[in-house]
């Protein structure tokens, strides 16, 4: 496959759409639609300082055109907070483009493999949402800005919350299999026992409230799993049976998301805790499949079903915050 096609289809996919690429060619390169269309046609070949444009513009990896085909040479792009001009703002930002991109395709299916629940799981409940972003600021960022002070509650801005509550919203409408493990949650209540004991709250009842709103929001995935539907509080679910939830047996290593749908396929990892990486690869994504597929068959399906499983599962998640909220002096 020549270059300038290899190109194309990664614009495409991208963009989520072929549909799209004409017109992302003609704003960047300010140039017709007549120059673009000789351009997609292959009639005229890119220069390198168009084909520099648009791979900076749209973060396609120019060695990723050019490379021999190699299954041990994988190219990933890089969303990084820990980045000195990279915002919350924008990494929430980059988070709904990335479901509104999902959302707009057809045939669309989420697998989500969990070792650490993912961040859009918390947005029904804002204060865990916001000791969330507090957390990253004070141990991963390490924003100096932010470093040494005490968590308050207080409201996330409505730049944030907007963005929360659009990336839910987009969660909520796409088709998903989500595999937990038996220490998803646990890692949250430890964060918040570790902040209190490192002196990070004014108070206890501080740190008893953030752990009272981590056992509702067990009781909310408990009846999301109950209903097998995603469910944003107040609302009507905005989907039906769109939500299958499994229960891993042992161990799920990392965070790993995979996007299906009918004009592409994708793969998101987390690195550093809360930054995340994006590749196409076709092997490292049959790869990914295969290592889900294993997940899946080493789970139980505790969604609308095996409610003696799923219930063993939730009550051990409240057992342990109890624990944790004796264990705090």
């Amino acid at each position: 496959m020549e270059i300038q096609e290899k190109f194309l289809n990664e614009l495409a996919n991208k963009l989520g759409s072929k549909r799209k690429v004409a017109r992302a060619i003609m704003d960047t390169l300010e140039i017709s639609q007549d120059s673009c269309y000789r351009r997609t046609r292959g009639e005229t070949q890119f220069s390198i300082e168009e084909m520099m444009k648009l791979c900076l513009r749209y973060h396609i990896s120019f060695d990723t055109l050019i490379a021999a085909p190699n299954k041990n040479q994988i190219f990933f792009t890089k969303r990084d907070l820990t980045e000195f001009d990279y915002s919350f703002s924008k990494y929430m930002a980059d988070i709904l483009e990335e479901f509104q991109k999902i959302g707009s395709l057809t045939d669309v299916k989420l697998t989500i493999a969990s070792q650490d629940l993912p961040l859009f799981k918390l947005f029904n409940f804002p204060q865990l949402t916001r000791f969330k972003f507090y957390f990253w600021s004070q141990h991963v960022v390490h924003k100096k800005d932010k470093i040494g002070e005490r968590f308050k509650f207080e409201n996330l801005s409505s730049e944030v919350w907007n963005l929360a509550n659009n990336i839910h919203i987009a969660y909520a409408k796409v088709s998903s299999d989500e595999i937990l493990n038996p220490d998803t949650l646990k890692g949250l209540v430890r964060e918040i026992a570790a902040h209190y004991h490192n002196g990070g709250f004014d108070e206890k009842p501080t740190a008893l409230k953030l752990l009272n709103s981590v056992r509702k929001l067990v009781d909310h995935m408990e009846e999301e799993c109950n209903e097998a539907q995603k469910k944003i509080i107040g609302h009507d679910p905005l989907e039906k049976d769109n939500y299958r939830c499994y229960l891993n047996r042992s161990y799920i290593p990392d965070n790993t998301v995979l996007v299906e749908t009918k004009e592409y396929t994708s793969v998101f990892l987390t690195h550093n805790v809360m930054n995340f990486l994006n590749t196409n690869n076709s092997k490292y994504i049959d790869d990914t499949k295969l290592t889900i597929t294993g997940f899946k068959r080493n789970s139980d399906l505790i969604s609308g079903k095996n409610e003696e499983i799923r219930k063993r599962f939730f009550n051990g998640i409240r057992s342990f915050i109890d624990l944790t909220e004796e264990e705090l002096d």
